[in-house]
């Protein structure tokens, strides 16, 4: 199954099917690769404007699964999704906090302080950092 999403996934970016690529992400976050965003950002600069289930980017998806790769490919190409929300008000620093990926979290935190974004830190991304950091 992982090898027919794969290939929907790879099809979808060459020919820019953004909806087939969604539904497969959906499917299976997994798939997310960064050969294939590579693909979809030749096909696509605008990738950050684009929201699949749940109004959720590919920085979101990247963020949920833990893929610190697709994640630094997606913002150093100029994804600028930071600061859109799920239609549950879930930043992409909140669903890698969520989803229990801290690597994800700590490379988010760089790169905000890399892009000089620090007043993007929302009230609700701060509360939840400081309750997953506390020991137990």
């Amino acid at each position: 199954m992982t090898t027919l999403l794969h290939q929907r996934l790879s099809d979808a970016g060459r020919v820019g099917d953004m909806d087939d690529l969604y539904a497969v992400l959906e499917q299976d976050l997994g798939v997310l690769e960064v050969e294939i965003v590579k693909q979809l950002l030749k096909v696509d600069t605008y990738l950050d404007q684009l929201q699949g289930r749940e109004k959720r980017t590919l920085l979101h998806c990247a963020a949920m699964e833990g893929s610190i790769e697709v994640l630094d490919e997606l913002i150093f190409n100029g994804n600028n999704s930071f600061r859109k929300l799920t239609v549950r008000k879930e930043t992409v620093l909140h669903l890698a906090l969520k989803h229990g990926q801290l690597e994800t979290v700590k490379a988010l935190l760089r790169w905000i302080e890399e892009l000089e974004m620090k007043n993007l830190l929302s009230k609700k991304d701060l509360a939840t950092l400081y309750c997953t950091l506390q020991p137990p």
